[in-house]
């Protein structure tokens, strides 16, 4: 195992260098530590290594963008999420199975976008209709990926973003 302690010196199909903060799509924000090659079941690859919190996580260089990681998203960026979650939502499937997975399917596509969109459906539904566990499950999940980046981008407290986007959810707030 060799440790690249200088980003200059990784190899040039990396994106991302040591320092960088990045979200990890499951875990959330962390810090690139080091780049590593490994040699895992005879393949040698290089890894990021991130720490989120206390836990380290080693990412394969090639697969990290398309796969887990990416960059905070700047502010500008943030603030274009706003008019997904304001408008009105597009009807889920009511058959619970069908909805299930296709929630599942939404919260794979790992974008800021789809999950507003998907914040966003499940918040019009729960107008009309009791959302089930697993409907819950995901809409607290998704809320708390996007609050997470929320506070970071914005720099504002998590209560107040979290007031902020159950007004964005009932169609207001057209100045943020």
């Amino acid at each position: 195992m060799s440790i690249q302690n200088d980003a200059n010196i990784a190899n040039e199909r990396t994106v991302y260098h040591i320092g960088d903060t990045i979200v990890h799509w499951n875990y959330g924000f962390g810090t690139i530590l080091a780049i590593e090659e490994k040699d895992i079941g005879g393949v040698t690859q290089q890894y990021y290594v991130v720490q989120v919190e206390r836990l380290q996580l080693w990412v394969p260089v090639e697969e990290a963008s398309v796969s887990s990681i990416r960059l905070p998203t700047e502010r500008f960026q943030f603030e274009a999420l706003f008019d997904i979650l304001r408008t009105p939502g597009e009807q889920l499937p009511d058959h619970q199975y069908q909805r299930r997975l296709e929630l599942q399917e939404r919260m794979q596509k790992k974008t800021l976008t789809d999950l507003c969109h998907l914040i966003r459906d499940l918040a019009d539904r729960s107008r009309e209709h009791t959302l089930n566990q697993n409907d819950v499950t995901v809409l607290s999940r998704a809320e708390e990926l996007l609050l997470d980046e929320w506070v970071r981008s914005l720099g504002i407290e998590r209560p107040i973003a979290f007031g902020e986007l159950e007004v964005l959810l009932q169609g207001g707030l057209s100045a943020l």
